[in-house]
């Protein structure tokens, strides 16, 4: 009997320490799936936390590219518009400097066209100076044969003596003034038609108005040229005969021509 009950009691304690092992066996292996479990969540948190990450990346890659795009854009633009203003500011510049010489341009214009009136205005009077001239001629014709006849009348000389003939004298004129060129070409009709040769008319930078004759015996010539400038000049000018000086230079130019007078005149009108 007492072996049995050991034997019992052995068998107890087997079936005990086995169902303890089990327990143990059991509580390992429910561990153990916990802990596959719990690694296999991990794992799925960081492929989905990657996974996330490579997508946020995609979108943020692509917002970038277009972001640059655009900043290109907005960059071409810019150098256009600069282009554009570079432009306009040369044509502003080349404005800016025309500008002085289309003022200039017309303030010429504006002296020509003043120019061009006194001009007209001289020839006017010159017409009706050319228009008189053969009258006042014909009247001084008929004046000096009325004083030389009736000076014949009272001395008894039958012919008057030393006549000066202007078709001995040259004359070379000699200006100043650019606005007198069409009128010096009226004086040397003028003078032609008096019986004067006129040789030359001659621009130059003078300052006085004179008469100039190189030999004694021309001095005559002088005074009647000066006499028949009077007379054409005052209608258009307000010139004196003491305007105009009478010049011997023949002891400056004892070679020069006989007969050569030089007429010097600086008209400002």
């Amino acid at each position: 009997m007492t072996k049995m009950n050991d034997n019992l009691s052995n068998v107890e304690i087997s079936v005990q320490e086995l169902k303890l092992l089990v327990n143990t066996l059991t509580k390992s292996v429910v561990l153990s799936h916990r802990k596959r479990y719990t690694w296999l969540g991990v794992i799925a948190g960081l492929l989905i936390g990657i996974c996330l990450t490579l997508a946020i990346i995609s979108l943020t890659w692509k917002q970038t590219d277009k972001i640059t795009t655009t900043t290109q854009t907005l960059l071409e633009k810019s150098r256009e518009t600069i282009s554009e203003l570079k432009l306009i500011n040369s044509k502003i510049s080349q404005l800016a400097d025309i500008t002085p010489a289309l003022n200039e341009k017309k303030q010429t214009d504006n002296k020509m066209s003043a120019s061009t009136d006194e001009i007209r205005q001289i020839d006017a009077k010159i017409s009706q100076l050319a228009d008189t001239t053969p009258a006042l001629n014909e009247k001084k014709q008929t004046d000096n044969k009325m004083s030389a006849s009736t000076d014949a009348g009272k001395t008894k000389i039958s012919a008057p003596q030393n006549i000066i003939q202007p078709g001995r004298y040259t004359v070379y004129v000699h200006y100043t003034n650019n606005k007198n060129g069409k009128l010096m070409e009226r004086l040397s009709v003028f003078l032609t038609q008096t019986g004067f040769k006129v040789e030359g008319i001659q621009k130059v930078n003078y300052r006085n108005q004179d008469i100039r004759y190189f030999h004694d015996e021309d001095k005559e010539g002088a005074v009647v040229l000066k006499k028949h400038l009077s007379a054409f000049i005052p209608p258009i000018t307000s010139i004196n005969n003491t305007d105009i000086k009478i010049i011997n230079l023949s002891r400056k130019y004892p070679q020069a021509k006989k007969g050569a007078l030089e007429l010097w005149l600086n008209l400002n009108f």
